[in-house]
């Protein structure tokens, strides 16, 4: 390769190594949320199987 594509891929790699210590603080962070996100989630279907439940004929 040539200096100039070396510099390039060597900037390349440098966002690179930026941006992974972020996504790497970032990934705790989803996996935390994920489960709330889940339970929410499950809360919901609850509530609209009893509204279904009470309302089946409704639209």
């Amino acid at each position: 390769m040539t200096n100039y594509q070396l510099s390039i891929t060597n900037y390349k790699l440098q966002i690179i190594n930026y941006q992974l210590p972020i996504t790497n603080y970032q990934l705790p962070i989803t996996n935390y949320q994920l489960p709330i996100t889940n339970y929410q989630l499950s809360i919901t279907n609850y509530q609209l199987s009893i509204i279904n439940h009470i309302y089946p004929f409704s639209i």
